[in-house]
């Protein structure tokens, strides 16, 4: 899939990242967020890993809607931009290309930066990943599987997903 960017918008996001000090490739990209209607699908440990990446010398943008603004607000402030509200779709997905990776839940944004042509790391617990990942991220579901009834099926509850297991992830994939 794509969602290219007009030569405006990509001027757009040239600036902004050289407004906020980001080198292009170096910066994580978050949307810790998701609609107020499903709580259950936002991974709850945003703040631990902001962190770790912190204490890596990490670039971290956060992005989101009026849905994101608090928590937004409350990860950015232990470390990273917060950038809600500030791109359209086509400035999000090309702000994506210009990012190393891209760490989400299961929600629309995860959709927007697998157009991006990054790495999309998406939180999944209470939906079904196999129908709802992002189109050619597969290998970057991140799930805690339980055996339920001699059959595997996706955790419901995502507080299971240990931040050590997420950051063990990156680490594999040389990315942190």
């Amino acid at each position: 899939p794509a969602l290219p960017a007009s030569n405006e918008e990509k001027k757009n996001i040239s600036s902004w990242i050289r407004e906020n000090k980001l080198i292009e490739n170096d910066f994580i990209i978050i949307h810790a967020g998701g609609s107020r209607q499903h709580p259950e699908k936002r991974w709850p440990y945003y703040e631990h890993l902001a962190k770790i990446f912190s204490a890596e010398n990490k670039s971290i943008v956060w992005v989101g809607g009026n849905d994101d603004l608090e928590i937004n607000r409350t990860l950015s402030s232990i470390a990273g931009i917060n950038a809600s509200n500030q791109f359209t779709f086509l400035e999000l997905a090309e702000l994506g290309r210009r990012a190393s990776f891209a760490i989400t839940n299961d929600s629309g944004p995860m959709h927007i930066f697998s157009c991006s042509g990054i790495p999309v790391y998406a939180f999944f617990g209470p939906t079904n990943w196999q129908r709802n990942h992002a189109i050619g991220q597969k290998e970057f579901v991140i799930t805690k599987d339980l055996s339920v009834g001699g059959q595997n099926k996706s955790c419901q509850d995502l507080s299971q997903i240990k931040v050590e297991d997420v950051v063990a992830i990156l680490k594999k994939s040389i990315l942190i």
